[in-house]
């Protein structure tokens, strides 16, 4: 179904992670915009992830972005550590290695966006 407008404590959250590297990371997800809710072209998700939270080194066949809302974390992206916080955006090109680990006292908020969509979100909560 098409909608336009979705607030965050309206969209159903989730936290089995369907993607290669997440198994057994503590965050939770919700998507806001993906094909199912009317975009074609790109996902976006918005995630909380609890400190100490990590994903393994992996890659994806698209593009990938984060906008750091709150928290730090520590990127792992071609080799090189790069420590990020809060109003920091962060590109992965398709194919680039990459990891990530929550070094915040507290849990760390992230915007994250696909492009273009992945189709394993599809059966996930909207």
């Amino acid at each position: 179904m098409v909608n336009y407008l979705r607030r965050l404590v309206d969209v159903p959250a989730f936290s089995n992670i369907p993607l290669p590297g997440h198994a057994g990371s503590k965050v939770v997800n919700k998507i806001l915009i993906d094909p199912v809710t009317g975009s074609q072209n790109f996902m976006l998700l918005w995630a909380s992830a609890e400190p100490g939270s990590e994903t393994a080194l992996h890659t994806h066949p698209v593009e990938q972005a984060y906008f750091v809302l709150s928290g730090e974390l520590l990127f792992r992206m071609a080799g090189v550590e790069h420590k990020v916080g809060s109003d920091t955006a962060v590109l992965i090109p398709s194919g680039m290695e990459h990891g990530l680990e929550i070094v915040s006292r507290e849990a760390a908020r992230v915007l994250t966006i696909f492009a273009p969509p992945l189709p394993e979100f599809a059966s996930r909560p909207h």
